[in-house]
């Protein structure tokens, strides 16, 4: 069967839905990602076919030649649009929010698409000149992310630099060329590593070949942990996190003190009352969890 699997717009919607992807391929289906953002990193995966979106009047043209859509809530396409096949919407409201989009998925292609021996995997493979974890002090801090709502405060992130530096840790601070900027009026110092990443190839490379990242609600901590890099997410509210969490790899969540209630005013005062300090010892205690599961295995 030819399917066609159309993700949303952002980078974890993208890495998310090759979980869709990747057991249908292993099923025997030929499939096509519709992702432009995983578009820029096709060569992590070798074996998947992964296309931009279409524009909106090529959309019959494109999305008419499979016999079967399987597309993300709020994705490009939607339950109005006919194209003369079999349209699986996937609603956000439909999913069990205990658990992560990953699982939600897995659950999908085993229930809903009567898939047999499925996996969490998306199929991502790192290229082989890269070693995971090589650096083994090195911190990837990641403070943006599409929404500034969910991005915890600059100068709470160069404390956390400073703290782990501290700790004899190397962080390193993460941002996109447009947002690069921005970030060197920030720190006004050469004190703060703030590599440059072309793409977002270079990027993923970087992640793959560090100890692990802490950062905000976005695509790149799913990028990370679906390199298996350890992960620390930091939320504005645990009700949300539950579900947005990055699924793959060893990672935890943060979120607001249990004091506050309701989700509004989580909301509103999370920035503010979430310390560096709680984020650091939170990594700290993460980080040695894994050294002492490690050693235990």
């Amino acid at each position: 069967m030819r399917i066609a699997v159309i993700a949303a717009r952002g980078l974890g919607d993208g890495l998310i839905s090759m979980v869709l992807t990747h057991n249908l391929c292993r099923a025997g289906h030929s499939v096509t990602c519709f992702s432009s953002v995983l578009c820029h990193l096709r060569q992590w995966f070798p074996d998947k076919t992964i296309q931009p979106f279409p524009s909106s009047t090529d959309f019959y043209s494109t999305f008419s030649q499979f016999d079967r859509l399987i597309v993300a809530d709020h994705a490009c396409v939607n339950e109005h649009h006919h194209f003369g096949n079999e349209c699986i919407i996937l609603k956000e409201k439909e999913f069990n929010r205990k658990l992560t989009m990953v699982e939600n998925l897995k659950i999908v292609c085993s229930q809903r698409l009567g898939l047999k021996d499925v996996t969490s995997d998306n199929g991502i493979q790192a290229p082989p000149s890269l070693i995971h974890g090589r650096f083994p002090q090195r911190i990837i801090l990641h403070p943006m992310s599409t929404c500034p709502k969910k991005n915890w405060p600059a100068e709470r992130y160069l404390d956390l630099y400073k703290k782990l530096q501290d700790v004899s840790y190397e962080p390193v601070l993460c941002v996109s060329p447009e947002e690069r900027l921005d970030w060197k009026n920030i720190i006004k110092t050469d004190l703060y590593l703030l590599p440059v990443f072309p793409s977002l190839h270079d990027l993923a490379c970087y992640i793959y070949e560090s100890k692990a990242m802490i950062g905000n609600d976005s695509g790149v901590g799913h990028l990370a942990s679906c390199l298996k890099i350890p992960t620390l997410s930091l939320f504005a509210r645990r009700s949300h996190a539950a579900l947005w969490r990055p699924g793959w790899g060893y990672g935890q969540i943060l979120t607001a003190p249990a004091f506050l209630i309701g989700a509004p005013l989580q909301q509103k005062l999370w920035k503010t009352t979430l310390s560096s300090r709680s984020v650091t010892n939170t990594f700290l205690k993460m980080m040695q969890e894994i050294k002492h599961h490690k050693i235990s295995s």
